[in-house]
């Protein structure tokens, strides 16, 4: 079978049970009736651990998931859910900018043109590469490459374990600086002096060994297929290198990188690791929710929804911002999120499930308190 989306995603999820990731990533009727010629498998039930966490989700007909998706259907019966023709026009300029700033890092050697270029790699990579690995393969998604992450590894990380099970124990991302910063509620309380040197220090040495683990999955584990776009950073410090000389074109190699790791830290955490987003050891307080949707509204926040335009939501936030239309529905492009804002606040009104938008500053100030958080305190406040 030639699967639309790109064979990848098939390979990742056979012998899986990829319900959420097929109800989540199929915005239109088109799938369903393909899917009805395939044979779909039972599910074996296993009452232990993880796997029954696996279970949790409801798809209900007249559940608010797919009351919502019923609606957002609506909406694109006449388009399409991919890109607009503004949103590969920015998607370009931010890969001439980044393209630029580079060049102009190789020929000066300024530290500052480093961190600008670490900015618009913020953009380039992480903005655009997110924006288009959630949905069928094409050749921009490798942008997200430029950065020392893979793409084929957040694939798996990020939109089949992050996006599926959000702050819940099979987050692989709500996970990924443990132990030593830890987020969850059901998790020990961090070292409050650890924090603010750790969340610095992060952002600087997981671009190196993030490209180092890439590189062990590709040679030694075999877990990674070598593409050409993994070449991208190692061709980066090359060039600076060549340039510069070895020692200055690392440091400037690891400030561009380490500027753009610490925006995508800064820019992208608050959405889910707040005061205000649920995650599991908060059942005391809230408790599980079967419906995906209303987990997504528990799990995400969003900021500055209503007022940034789509410059602003790629150049300023990389494309974090309006999250829970992402989560809710990954594949609807960046450019598109804002025509499913009003089925959206609809079916929250119609079903009575609670919705709060925070600002940025809200969320950084709650992002804090948990990161800081004392012992026994699960310093959860749900919407009202």
């Amino acid at each position: 079978m030639k699967h639309p989306g790109g064979k990848a995603w098939i390979e990742m999820t056979a012998g899986t049970d990829a319900t959420d990731a097929f109800e989540t990533h199929h915005v239109t009727a088109k799938a369903d009736a393909v899917l009805s010629k395939y044979l779909v498998k039972d599910q074996q039930i296993i009452d232990t651990g993880a796997i029954k966490a696996m279970e949790c989700f409801e798809w209900e007909r007249n559940g608010f998931y797919s009351k919502l998706k019923d609606r957002v259907r609506e909406v694109f019966e006449e388009t399409d859910t991919g890109p607009t023709k503004q949103m590969y026009l920015l998607c370009y300029l931010a890969l001439f900018l980044w393209a630029t700033f580079f060049m102009l890092t190789c020929s000066t050697g300024s530290v500052v043109v480093a961190a600008i270029s670490g900015y618009f790699l913020l953009v380039a990579g992480f903005g655009v590469g997110h924006n288009f690995f959630h949905q069928r393969d094409r050749l921009i998604m490798y942008s997200f490459n430029l950065t020392c992450f893979d793409l084929a590894e957040w694939r798996i990380s990020h939109v089949l374990s992050h996006h599926s099970y959000s702050n819940t124990d099979l987050d692989l991302e709500a996970s990924s600086m443990e132990p030593w910063l830890n987020f969850m509620r059901n998790r020990p309380t961090n070292q409050r002096w650890l924090v603010l040197v750790l969340w610095n220090l992060f952002s600087f040495i997981m671009p190196p060994l993030n490209l180092l683990n890439t590189f062990r999955h590709i040679f030694i584990t075999r877990q990674t297929s070598l593409h050409p776009s993994h070449c991208l950073p190692v061709l980066q410090l090359a060039a600076i290198s060549a340039f510069q000389g070895a020692a200055s074109g690392l440091k400037l190699w690891v400030i561009m990188q380490g500027v753009s790791s610490y925006l995508l830290i800064v820019l992208s955490t608050p959405v889910h690791r707040s005061e205000f987003g649920w995650t599991t050891g908060c059942e005391e307080i809230q408790g599980e929710v079967g419906d995906f949707g209303e987990h997504v509204l528990l799990s995400t926040d969003d900021y500055m929804v209503g007022s940034a335009n789509l410059f602003s939501k790629l150049f300023l936030f990389a494309s974090f911002n309006d999250h829970v239309t992402h989560h809710l529905f990954p594949t609807i492009d960046l450019s598109k999120q804002h025509m499913v804002r009003r089925a959206f606040l609809e079916t929250c009104k119609e079903c009575d499930v609670k919705y709060e938008s925070h600002t940025f500053m809200e969320l950084a100030r709650g992002t804090r308190k948990v990161l800081q958080r004392r012992e026994g305190d699960p310093c959860y406040t749900p919407a009202n």
